[in-house]
């Protein structure tokens, strides 16, 4: 019969203390020493090729995923941070919510749409999203969802020529 396992509580200062001592004896040289400061995940195209392969249907289904076990290490729980500016776009992308409810218009259909409205400034574009006129496609923060895709200015996104911008020379 095995030996029954018991937990001792251990003070997180403690480990600390005695950690850094062992790893300074060890030769340890920080995180970039193990693994020669490369990142550890995926490149942003073959994780979303991982994804798509789950057929997750929402952001709360990627949520509940990334919390379990199943997560290789190497596929990150915060895609958006972990590939900010190497890709990402959007949660309908990365889980494979293509031309579905959620998938986001490319850049040039989202401003050409939003062109359309005719609206009088950036004020007038948020109480447009909060009023729940604006579509799912079209994202509430098209500076973050676009910032490698396009993205200008909001005069740019509003249709205004830089001319016509009050303190814009």
């Amino acid at each position: 019969m095995p030996a029954k396992q018991v937990k001792v509580p251990v003070k997180k200062a403690a480990v600390k203390a005695g950690a850094g001592v062992e790893k300074a004896k060890s030769g340890w040289a920080g995180n970039g020493g193990w693994n020669r400061g490369k990142s550890r995940m995926l490149p942003f195209p073959a994780a979303r090729t991982v994804v798509h392969k789950l057929k997750l249907k929402s952001k709360k289904e990627w949520k509940v995923w990334a919390k379990s076990g199943d997560r290789p290490l190497n596929i990150p729980s915060n895609p958006n941070k972990t590939y900010r500016n190497k890709g990402w776009t959007s949660m309908p992308d990365w889980i494979g919510k293509e031309g579905g409810y959620g998938a986001m218009l490319t850049f040039g259909e989202a401003r050409l749409a939003v062109q359309k409205l005719n609206l009088a400034g950036v004020k007038e574009w948020r109480e447009w999203c909060r009023a729940g006129k604006r579509p799912a496609n079209i994202p509430s923060n098209p500076s973050r969802t676009y910032a490698n895709s396009g993205w200008v200015s909001f005069p740019d996104w509003l249709g205004y020529p830089l001319t016509e911008v009050p303190g814009v020379v």
